[in-house]
């Protein structure tokens, strides 16, 4: 475990996977709703107060977890000026890029393929310079495989109802829903 303040209010944490095996976790397992991720992100927080300075008192508690390809995670904490003692973990919706339309192609196909076209409702955008975003509209982190096959072709861009604003306003809405259901479909049956 690794903890870096990254200014008065926020913190970054590098887990190793031994260190969410310590709490009984993985990746997929964070969750504001269990009681292990709790004792784990009052554990953390506790540890950066004495190793950093990291001070809560009583401030809402913004935790956002990203996956590590070794099975660990980065995780940010931050607190906000609002009074709150209840930790919660930020959540969709998620947005992928595609610098290529090919590479967004063979993501919906390989997702399709492997039967996860139907993990969670998705959407595709295409933006300026040819830029193709895939949105999966899920209240919870994506599950490690569907994560891992979107960022094998393109990179995770955002995530939350302020990114999804900005990407409505500046991007164009080709599928509404079911993206990779339709798209992959259409590869495979082709």
């Amino acid at each position: 475990m690794k903890i870096e303040a990254i200014g008065k209010t926020k913190i970054k944490i590098l887990l190793t996977q031994g260190d969410l095996e310590q709490y009984g976790l993985d990746y997929d397992k964070l969750s504001s709703e269990n009681n292990e991720t709790r004792h784990l992100i009052q554990n953390l927080a506790e540890t950066a107060a004495s190793e950093c300075g990291f001070e809560r008192r009583g401030r809402q508690l913004m935790v956002r977890s990203l996956p590590l390809k070794d099975g660990g995670c980065i995780m940010y904490m931050s607190v906000s000026e609002e009074s709150s003692h209840l930790p919660c973990l930020e959540k969709g919706p998620f947005i992928y890029s595609f610098a290529e339309t090919e590479d967004m192609l063979r993501a919906m196909e390989a997702l399709y393929r492997a039967g996860l076209s139907r993990k969670a409702d998705t959407m595709l955008y295409s933006g300026e310079k040819g830029i193709y975003y895939i949105v999966l509209a899920c209240r919870f982190e994506p599950n490690r495989e569907l994560d891992h096959l979107l960022t094998e072709f393109g990179a995770r861009h955002a995530q939350g109802s302020a990114a999804m604003a900005h990407l409505k306003e500046h991007a164009k809405l080709i599928l509404p829903t079911n993206a990779i259901e339709a798209v992959g479909e259409k590869l495979v049956n082709s």
